[in-house]
């Protein structure tokens, strides 16, 4: 696992996004969910589930957009 730190500069940043990808299958979760104790139990969070399929345009797009943000100028790895 690789984890990278975003350095905002004072500008927000807040995306969610869950990513579960493999060959052939895969699914990317985006929502407003946090993983907190009121998430869990009382909370209202909300997401959309897209799936990979052979031909999924949003699939392979939004993966390419989350390489480009992770990798970033304005990132750095965590130790």
């Amino acid at each position: 696992m690789e984890v990278r730190l975003w350095k905002s500069n004072g500008n927000a940043f807040h995306p969610k996004t869950y990513i579960f990808k493999n060959k052939e299958k895969g699914s990317l979760i985006v929502g407003s969910s946090n993983m907190s104790r009121s998430a869990y139990t009382t909370g209202v969070e909300w997401n959309l589930q897209i799936h990979r399929r052979a031909s999924n345009e949003s699939f392979d797009e939004s993966i390419e957009a989350f390489i480009e943000l992770f990798y970033a100028d304005n990132t750095e790895t965590m130790p």
